[in-house]
């Protein structure tokens, strides 16, 4: 049997997904992932925020109306703890004039309403991605190296 080295070099954009429906929140995680995003799930907003004392983020996305908080005042917190991260907020119960408050007070950088279409929504992270504060490129991880053994 022999073991053969193959070089991998991943691009890690690390998501956030607060959401407290596990169904939009398996939906939304799996259609980032087949995007090989590296999705966090955490459906309590308080939770969330250890996890951001943790871990940095690239992007968060969270849910407007949820138990204990809002996602508003979620990405309040979430954005005093890691600055440069982009948030997004989606919502199927928020207003036009709340959603424009929000993105107002620089603590959400876009809004998407529920339902939303999947390519959209793809069409907003990248865009969000590519105009924050890291880039894409920026995100390269050091190569590391996976062993297979051939039989």
């Amino acid at each position: 049997m022999t073991t053969k080295a193959i070089r991998n070099s991943v691009l890690l954009v690390s998501v956030l997904l607060v959401e407290d429906d596990s169904l939009v929140a398996s939906s939304l995680a799996r259609m980032l992932r087949l995007k090989k995003y590296d999705v966090s799930i955490c459906p309590d907003p308080k939770k969330a925020l250890e996890l951001c004392d943790k871990r940095q983020f690239d992007l968060i996305i969270t849910d407007q109306k949820m138990p204990v908080m809002t996602g508003t005042e979620f990405a309040a917190i979430a954005k005093d703890r890691q600055p440069n991260v982009c948030t997004l907020l989606i919502s199927g119960y928020i207003g036009e004039k709340d959603a424009a408050a929000a993105l107002e007070n620089d603590h959400i950088n876009r809004f998407v309403s529920k339902p939303w279409h999947n390519e959209d929504i793809l069409s907003i992270v990248e865009s969000e991605l590519q105009i924050g504060s890291t880039l894409l490129t920026e995100k390269m991880i050091e190569p590391e190296f996976i062993l297979l053994e051939a039989s």
